[in-house]
């Protein structure tokens, strides 16, 4: 009874227990795995937080352009000697304003107690203008143009890094698949080296087979087992890499779907084409134009530290008791650098060579991107040929592994045979698998250079 009773709680378990692993069990189509790594990989977040960043500093720079205000109150305050204090209340209002063509606007109220111990109201408001150098590169202005620039260069990086991603997750994704597919493979290897084993052990016994033979086999099998061994490491470290892609804990399960296999996409579109169309919209080339607004905000401003300036100011003050009429101020100052050990010359003449080496770095990006696009276009047309050659490998790999099982199940060859015909096609897989992923990649990458979003 109590053999039976364990025997059952057995059997329970193991029914069950599939089942439990089923559930824990994460299944991920390609378009899933893509959609999981946007959301949880680090490498994407951090680029999110950084620009997030960015955003925040240009905040910051466009604040210097808007309206500011402050009101300081003392409405408790008495001044005097110890024997007698006087009460003197007094509020202060200032509200200012820098725009970014470079006037400045101030204006202040105050509130205290006169002489005549009346409460006297007091109206400032002062206007200045720099007319040279024009445009007014000064380091707040400086500052807002960079951090639209560097917005601009981070949203940029940021989608190129979603792409790369999108990419590793294309690749790993296959990676994976392929190994499972050449796990396969080695597995029915492994069974037909002990198959054949068997048989040359049969075979000496029979005195039809010697003892050389009898080590060939052992070797094979020995072979298939290592061959084996590899095999499931590769296919290890790629489902750990591929985890990592997608922020998946090391210690999940996952399957992937095979439906998801790449189907071939033609590309539509002629070398010229291409080429145009890298020219106009490729992001790195976008990132170095950016760099050279950079140096060249940079030059200006050194230009705008070495030039004379000349400034306008305009004032107009009002006492509510102890004018009439408001008092107005006008002036014109400027400034002529006269000595400075040739500083300022040699720090223009650094920042041009940054512009001149930056602009160098376009035409050789040029350059060097129109090269790789050349060379995509043309492994894209062999990749073309290569896959159209292992499909037709892979349909007449099917088709003896059909004609092998009909000729199995009738007697007429061995099931030795029959499993060479099952690894046949299952390398023939593999190859048309390895020549649609390759085509893949190298048409993502090709589209990617172009300026399109993969």
């Amino acid at each position: 009874m109590r053999l039976r009773i364990i025997f059952f709680v057995f059997l329970i378990f193991a029914l069950t227990a599939p089942a439990l692993s089923q559930e824990n069990l994460i299944k991920l189509s390609l378009d899933e795995s893509i959609k999981q790594a946007l959301e949880n990989n680090l490498d994407i977040q951090i680029a999110r937080v950084q620009l997030e960043e960015t955003e925040l500093e240009l905040n910051k720079a466009e604040a210097t352009y808007k309206i500011k205000a402050s009101l300081s109150l003392s409405p408790l305050q008495w001044e005097g000697n110890g024997d007698f204090f006087n009460y003197e209340p007094e509020s202060n209002i200032g509200i200012s304003l820098l725009t970014k063509g470079g006037t400045s606007y101030n204006f202040t109220m105050k509130h205290d107690k006169g002489e005549d111990e009346r409460i006297k109201t007091t109206f400032s408001l002062d206007l200045a203008q720099q007319i040279l150098p024009s445009p007014k590169f000064d380091a707040s202005f400086l500052s807002l143009k960079k951090s639209l620039i560097t917005l601009k260069s981070k949203k940029l990086w940021l989608n190129d890094q979603i792409d790369n991603l999108k990419l590793e997750v294309k690749t790993g994704f296959y990676a994976v698949l392929r190994g499972e597919k050449e796990l396969e493979m080695k597995q029915l290897s492994l069974q037909q080296a002990k198959q054949n084993l068997i048989i040359v052990k049969d075979k000496l016994e029979q005195g039809m087979a010697n003892q050389l033979d009898l080590l060939d086999a052992q070797g094979e099998l020995m072979a298939a087992e290592e061959t084996l061994f590899q095999v499931e490491n590769s296919l290890f470290q790629s489902l750990m890499d591929f985890k990592n892609l997608l922020g998946i804990n090391s210690g999940e399960k996952i399957a992937l779907l095979e439906e998801s296999w790449p189907s071939y996409q033609s590309l539509k579109i002629s070398l010229e084409e291409v080429c145009e169309q890298t020219l106009a919209n490729n992001l790195q080339m976008e990132q170095q134009n950016l760099t050279i607004e950079l140096r060249q905000l940079d030059l200006a401003a050194k230009k705008s530290e070495a030039s004379s300036s000349l400034n306008a100011s305009l004032g107009y003050n009002y006492n509510q008791l102890g004018q009439e009429e408001g008092e107005y101020r006008a002036s014109l100052i400027l400034e002529i650098p006269l000595l400075d050990g040739s500083k300022n010359t040699t720090e223009i003449k650094i920042a041009q060579g940054k512009v001149e080496e930056a602009e160098l770095g376009l035409k050789k990006l040029k350059r060097d991107i129109i090269v790789e696009v050349q060379s995509y276009f043309l492994d894209l047309e062999r990749g073309k040929k290569r896959m159209e050659f292992c499909r037709l490998s892979q349909g007449k790999s099917q088709k003896i592994l059909d004609v092998a099982k009909n000729m199995f199940w009738q007697g007429a060859i061995t099931e030795q045979e029959l499993r060479e015909k099952e690894i046949s096609l299952k390398q023939a897989e593999i190859n048309l698998l390895d020549a649609i992923v390759d085509y893949e990649v190298i048409r993502t990458k090709l589209l990617k250079s172009s300026g399109k979003r993969v």
